[in-house]
C-alpha cells in the first residue's frame, strides 16, 4: 500500500463494486513532478525483470491514517499526497499539496485502464476507445462500449490526449499463484494540474 503499484490482478485505484467491470485500474501508474530542469517520476510499475519508474527514490514516509498519505522530497521540493474515498459514494479523492518549492511546478497524472472484470487480464486491442471527452476540468472516459464510463474531475487542470498501449505489466502475487500474471494496460493522455508551493490541488474519480 506505502507505493500503490498494483502487485495482483484485483489492485485498482478505484475498483468497481462486485460483479461489475472496472474500467480504472492502476491509476497511480503514471505520476509525474515537471521541474524546472527534470522531470521526476514518482510512481511504480512492476514489468519483466525491472521496477520502472523508481518512485520509491523519492518517497519519503509513508502514514496509513487517519487517511492514506505519502510525503515525497527532493533537493528543494516536498509533495504531499492524500487519497480518500468519499462515505456513502463510489467515488475517490486524491489531493496533491506542494508543502516546499521555490516556484510553481507541473504535475502530470496519467490514468491506465483495463477495461475487464477480477478474473480476467487484458492484452492490447483495436476495440479500445482511443479518445476521452474533456470540458469544463471534467474528463469522461468509456473504455470499451457497454461498460461503465469513468468521471475524473479535476479543477484548474488540462488534458492532453496522447493514447497508447503500455505492455506487461506484472503481478507477483498471481504469479506466485499460478495463475496469469502480464496484462497491457491502456491510456488516452495525461492530465497537467499547476501547484502553488504551500496550495492543495484534488482530482475526483468516480
Amino acid at each position: 500500500m506505502g507505493l500503490l503499484h498494483g502487485q495482483r490482478r484485483a489492485h485498482s485505484a478505484l475498483p468497481r463494486p462486485a460483479g461489475r467491470r472496472h474500467p480504472a485500474a492502476g491509476w497511480a501508474g503514471g505520476v509525474a513532478l515537471v521541474l524546472p530542469t527534470r522531470r521526476v517520476e514518482l510512481s511504480c510499475s512492476i514489468f519483466p525483470g525491472v521496477i520502472h519508474p523508481r518512485g520509491d527514490q523519492w518517497l519519503k514516509d509513508f502514514a496509513p491514517e487517519p487517511v492514506p498519505t505519502w510525503t515525497y522530497a527532493g533537493d528543494g521540493w516536498v509533495l504531499r499526497k492524500r487519497l480518500a474515498l468519499l462515505a456513502g459514494e463510489h467515488a475517490l479523492v486524491v489531493a496533491y499539496e506542494l508543502v516546499e518549492a521555490s516556484e510553481p511546478l507541473c504535475l502530470e497524472l496519467r490514468p491506465f485502464f483495463a477495461g475487464r472484470d477480477y478474473h480476467h487480464l487484458m492484452q492490447a486491442n483495436d476495440q479500445v476507445a482511443p479518445a476521452a471527452d474533456w470540458t469544463e476540468d471534467a474528463l469522461v472516459y468509456q473504455p470499451y462500449r457497454g461498460q461503465p464510463t469513468l468521471h475524473l474531475l479535476a479543477p484548474g487542470a488540462c488534458w492532453e490526449a496522447d493514447p497508447d498501449w503500455y505492455y506487461n505489466f506484472q503481478y507477483p502475487r498471481e504469479e506466485e499463484r499460478g495463475l496469469d500474471h502480464s496484462e497491457d494496460l491502456f491510456t488516452p493522455g495525461y492530465l497537467r494540474l499547476q501547484l502553488i508551493p504551500g496550495a492543495t490541488v484534488g482530482v475526483v474519480a468516480a
